[in-house]
């Protein structure tokens, strides 16, 4: 079995929930993060190479390609799925504030 490297260097992220709670227990969330590696490889340059969702956060190894930097692509993949998920959340908030 052979296989191909994509870009020159290998990067180890982790990201991780504030006050690591458990979001991605919760399919909507998990499809957030999904929907936003999915943008990162098809627009960004990112070369996803292994990846974990755990409950509270994810692990990934990636290569970046196409002009990019990894600085670039930590801003990128922090910063639109953190806004798409605080939308998610506010909703529910309001729900079980009014029927809790």
């Amino acid at each position: 079995m052979s296989s191909t490297l994509l870009t020159q260097e290998l990067y180890f992220t982790t990201s991780t929930v504030i006050d690591w709670m458990d979001v991605f227990t919760r399919p909507l969330y998990k499809h957030i993060i999904l929907e936003s590696l999915e943008y990162c490889q098809a627009n960004k340059g990112l070369d996803l190479y292994a990846w974990v969702l755990m409950t509270n956060h994810l692990h990934l190894i990636v290569g970046v390609n196409g002009g990019n930097t990894i600085g670039e692509y930590c801003a990128i993949s922090r910063n639109s799925p953190a806004k798409a998920l605080s939308r998610p959340s506010k909703k529910m908030n309001r729900k079980v504030g009014k029927n809790g």
